[in-house]
């Protein structure tokens, strides 16, 4: 799994193309056709609550077979201006195949700055 920390502004369009390989080489995309992916946004680790889901705001896309990325994290102007701030939690990024077998791809620190033109 790698480490990648997400800073957003309120009121920004945030996009995250995420290119997930089958090997080190790096020569091809590994296909998701069969996956599931989720990511949830949470103050820590070990909280309750969700402050952000992207399975319910917000979009995780999933393409196979080109060359740009075959994951993508995205959030509208709106749904980004609709986040607390100031805010510093963290994230997750998972897949699921389809026998149930999950992989963690992404985690990291998510920061919300917040918008100064409204």
């Amino acid at each position: 799994m790698n480490t990648y920390d997400i800073h957003i502004v309120q009121g920004e369009t945030f996009e995250l193309p995420i290119r997930w390989y089958t090997d080190s080489t790096k020569a091809t995309l590994r296909d998701l056709s069969s996956h599931l992916a989720r990511c949830q946004v949470r103050k820590t680790a070990l909280s309750d609550e969700k402050v952000l889901d992207f399975a319910e705001t917000g979009d995780i896309g999933l393409t196979n077979g080109s060359a740009s990325a075959n994951i993508t994290l995205s959030l509208s102007a709106s749904e980004t201006a609709a986040l607390p701030a100031p805010f510093k939690g963290v994230y997750e990024l998972e897949l699921q195949n389809s026998i149930g077998g999950v992989t963690k791809v992404l985690r990291g620190k998510f920061i919300v700055e917040p918008e100064v033109v409204r």
